[in-house]
């Protein structure tokens, strides 16, 4: 049984993104995958059930190296204020577009940081220290 699914994205030795079209080609690379160009043109290429593009294992750039995970893109920026304890951070009650953005519309005199925000299910939310 192939690790590769129909319809799912790998990446190549080369960071080229590579939709699997088929998993059963009745041959000696029975997985057919369509490799995204630097233009968006795609070209169609056939692999072992290993992932690799030469049939005798040989190691290859167009090899099927890992799954294609999108890039995690923030949906804003908050900024962070540091307590008068020292110790705790607030956020502010503004989103802003940009990390920049934040930082420009922070309160002056104050220590702060702009940090990304996420959609929730995106990215990692950090276990709450004792």
């Amino acid at each position: 049984m192939s690790k590769f699914q129909v319809g799912d994205v790998w990446v190549n030795g080369e960071g080229r993104k590579v939709r699997i079209l088929a998993t059963d080609i009745k041959a000696s690379m029975p997985v057919l995958g369509a490799i995204t160009g630097p233009y968006g043109n795609e070209t169609v290429e056939s692999y072992t059930d290993d992932g690799y593009y030469h049939g005798s294992k040989i190691s290859d750039s167009y090899d099927l190296v890992s799954k294609y995970v999108p890039p995690v893109i923030p949906i804003g920026y908050v900024n962070l204020y540091r307590c008068s304890d020292g110790i705790r951070m607030i956020a502010a009650r503004s989103v802003h577009d940009t990390a920049d953005e934040a930082s420009k519309a922070a309160q002056p005199d104050v220590v702060s940081i702009a940090v990304p925000i996420y959609e929730v299910g995106m990215a990692p939310i950090p276990e709450e220290q004792p």
